[in-house]
């Protein structure tokens, strides 16, 4: 939900490098969540990544502008929150796989989604946007919201497919391909790019990510 509402005020690939950032939020919730140790090295590599969210999101745009962008900052707001959002959706996930089927996961996370979109339909008011939550789509509208469903929720069982076969560790470098499709089809569909501070700010992420996630394996085999 929040990310998005994050694309709605941000370039899709800002928005993906942000959301991106959950990895990190992941290990510094992990000690307390998950009961697992990170180390040092760990928690240096988290801090890096972070500074690289920083980078993208360019603080400079609030501190030294005379008229700040509100849609820039709440862009950046919403995308915070689907980050931390999705990382305690996959600590919850990672708690259920040993007991609970993909299928299961599956059907209870979309279950959650249409909960909540179902109270703000009925009420017809989307608490982010301030507006109507609900408009007749035209026939192209419903296309496109068919296909973000089919789209979404193959997306979601691979992840969980992949998920409950290989480590996270593994995983980590894959799902980063992610932001290769965000601005590949941000390029494409909206003829847009992002700057080069905003490249070397994923950059960073990215690496402070997959070094994070590998030594929490380490630690973890080593304890166990």
């Amino acid at each position: 939900y929040f990310f998005f509402a994050s694309l709605s005020k941000l370039p899709l690939a800002e928005a993906t490098m942000i959301l991106f950032a959950d990895p990190l939020i992941t290990i510094v919730l992990s000690p307390w969540l998950l009961k697992e140790k990170v180390n040092l090295s760990t928690w240096i590599a988290v801090s890096l990544g972070f500074l690289g969210m920083l980078i993208v999101i360019n603080p400079n745009n609030i501190l030294f502008q005379s008229t700040v962008d509100k849609d820039w900052v709440l862009g950046v707001f919403y995308g915070i929150m689907g980050a931390l959002f999705y990382s305690l959706y996959k600590i919850a996930t990672r708690v259920l796989a040993p007991k609970e089927s993909t299928a299961t996961s599956l059907l209870f996370a979309g279950a959650a989604g249409i909960i909540l979109t179902s109270i703000f339909m009925l009420i017809n008011f989307d608490p982010l946007s301030g507006t109507k939550s609900w408009e007749a789509p035209t026939f192209n509208g419903w296309i496109l919201l068919i296909s973000v469903g089919c789209f979404g929720a193959l997306g979601q069982l691979l992840i969980l497919w992949a998920y409950a076969k290989s480590k996270a560790t593994t995983l980590a470098p894959i799902s980063y391909c992610h932001i290769i499709w965000a601005v590949l089809f941000g390029f494409l569909l909206f003829n847009s790019l992002p700057t080069i501070q905003s490249v070397l700010g994923a950059l960073l992420i990215v690496l402070s990510g997959i070094y994070a996630y590998k030594k929490v394996e380490q630690n973890t085999t080593k304890f166990n």
